[in-house]
Order: structure tokens, then sequence, then C-alpha cells
């Protein structure tokens, strides 16, 4: 889901190397004998296992293979003006749905997709549209509110805080709703947000991380993708509770982060394949949520007590329905 996430350089040989890499991924057994006639491809920014938005991604693809049986092709660490070319390239070999993981990926499948009006394109959390083009967004800001909320019930010294990589509207959409979520459940509660500027920056996130640490902020979350780890080990490290982002992160630091924020894009990406193989497929831009168990809270693992617990589902539950209404801020606020 994120613009200009740090790309590794593709050289031009790998661009015009591709085809011959999907027709050697189009001979192995990737597929039952009752396979569906899809082909599927996805687009990274990033390294799949560098980065937990696009690790979760590449996660929903393998879903999709071995769900639906169909056959699949990726590539990772895409530069911004090599993203045509491949989309161009998968759909001229016979990839019928094609993904890009981030809002990145709308600009150029803008483009290509009026070429290729058989092939389906996603953005993820793209801006555009069309027949042929989809662009699902993911309600992140409730995903902050219950990360708020949930900080907001555990801090003892009622100083809670968030680092942030850049300024981009739907990541200031969740830590405003952060800070909303965190005033939700406890008034005297004060809710900080530092921005990074950068996605891949570890250092500067840990940097920030311990700056708010030095203001003695006793809950800590990140949405700092490559510098989330960082966040979370500075918080073991001073003896804090953490909020991890994307996926379940408490393996990084069982006694220290109590949840994290699910950005659960395996969801989503199972559905649209289900509406492709359905004729169902639309285009547009829908939004997946709660509601749709696209965003959630990961297990607690007993950091948290049952009390807070029950809270926080009522909370979720309320999302939902409907009858808690998260605000979408795209500017960011004062603290």
């Amino acid at each position: 889901m994120k613009l200009d996430r740090a790309s590794v350089a593709m050289t031009l040989a790998l661009v015009l190397s591709l085809s011959a890499a999907l027709v050697a991924r189009a001979a192995t057994p990737q597929r039952s004998s009752h396979a569906s006639a899809l082909k599927v491809a996805m687009l990274f920014s990033e390294p799949i296992n560098g980065s937990s938005w696009d690790t979760a991604a590449y996660n929903g693809l393998q879903a999709v293979k071995t769900r639906f049986h169909v056959q699949t092709a990726y590539t990772e660490c895409l530069k911004l003006g090599d993203i045509a070319q491949v989309l161009r390239s998968y759909a001229s070999h016979g990839y019928n749905l094609v993904f890009g993981n981030g809002f990145e990926y709308g600009q150029p499948m803008a483009q290509v997709a009026p070429q290729f009006p058989n092939v389906k394109f996603v953005a993820m959390t793209g801006i555009t549209s069309g027949p042929n083009l989809e662009s699902p967004q993911l309600a992140e800001n409730q995903g902050g509110f219950l990360s708020g909320a949930l900080a907001g019930l555990m801090t003892k010294s009622n100083k809670v805080g968030c680092v942030a990589s850049q300024q981009l509207p739907f990541i200031v959409s969740q830590m405003e709703a952060y800070k909303l979520g965190a005033k939700y459940v406890n008034t005297k509660v004060k809710a900080r947000v530092t921005y990074t500027g950068s996605f891949s920056d570890v250092a500067k996130a840990k940097q920030a991380a311990e700056a708010l640490a030095d203001t003695g902020v006793d809950v800590l979350c990140q949405d700092a993708d490559n510098g989330g780890p960082a966040i979370i080990s500075v918080a073991r490290a001073r003896h804090i509770w953490s909020i991890g982002m994307s996926e379940d992160q408490n393996s990084l630091a069982p006694r220290t982060v109590l949840s994290s924020v699910v950005v659960d894009s395996s969801a989503v990406i199972q559905l649209i394949t289900r509406q492709v193989l359905d004729g169902k497929f639309t285009g547009g831009k829908p939004y997946f949520g709660v509601k749709e168990h696209a965003i959630y809270l990961a297990p607690f693992h007993g950091l948290v007590p049952a009390r807070i617990a029950q809270r926080l589902n009522q909370i979720a539950r309320g999302i939902a329905a409907g009858t808690i209404k998260v605000p979408l801020i795209t500017k960011p606020t004062t603290p």
C-alpha cells in the first residue's frame, strides 16, 4: 500500500530478460491438473522479505496460488520508471490479473490498462480506476483508531506515541485516527506522532523512537516499514510496550509487543481474485476495513488484561457495524 518505498536498483538487463523469466516460471509445475486458466502476477517495489507490507501481499499471492490453483509470478525491487514496461510484459505473456502492491502502481496502470482491455489490473491503494483497473482502498484509519485505543488503555504515564514514515494521506489518516482512538478511551492521554520522512531509514526510525521514549511515552506504536523492527527494539530496551504494524510482530519482542495492526492485504487479494474468477470484477475504488476483516488487531499474546481486550473487541464491533465512525483525516494536526 505504499508510495515511494525504497527500491533496490533494477538494471535494464533485468527488464529485458523478464520475458524469458516469465516463460520459465510458466513452465514450472505451479498448478494442479484442475487449475483455472487464470494467471496472476504481482509487482513489488521492495524485496518481498524486506517489508512487512510487501511480505503480506506476497503471502496473499501464495494463498491465491494454493486456494484457487492458479499460476502465479512476481517481480520485486521495481523502480518507478520500469513499472509500465514490466506491466506490458506480463500482460503480453498471458497474465490476465496483475497486482501492483502500492499506489505508485496506479498511474502506470492507468497508462497500460487501456492497451490490454482483457487484463485486470489492481493497484493496491491506488488513486485511479477504470473498466479493467481497480484501486482497492484499505481503511487504515480504522486500524490506527484501534491501535490508539489499545495504547490509551494500557498506558500508565498517559503519554503514548507513534513513529511513522512519510506524511502521505493514508499514513496520516492512520496517525490522526491513532490520536483519536487514544482519546476515545482515555481523555487524559497525550498522543504524539513523529514522521521520519522515510520508509527505509532505520537509523531515523530508531532515533525518533528514542526521542519519544525520552519524553515519558510508555506505549510506542510504529508505521515505519523497514524501520519498524528498530522501533520495537527501542521499546524493548526501554522496557515499554509497543504495537506492531501490518502483521503480527510479537515474535520480534514477545514480552514487549502488545499486539499489531494487521493490514490484511492477503484477504483483499484473495477476494479480488475470487471476483475475477466469478466474472464479478468491476474496477473502481472499493474500501476494505474492519467489517471485511481486512483490518484488525493481532492476538494479545497474554499481555493485555481481559477487561481491556473485551473493550477493544467492543470497539472493533462498533466500527464494523458503523456505530463508531472513524474520521478520515489526511492532513497532520498538532498533538
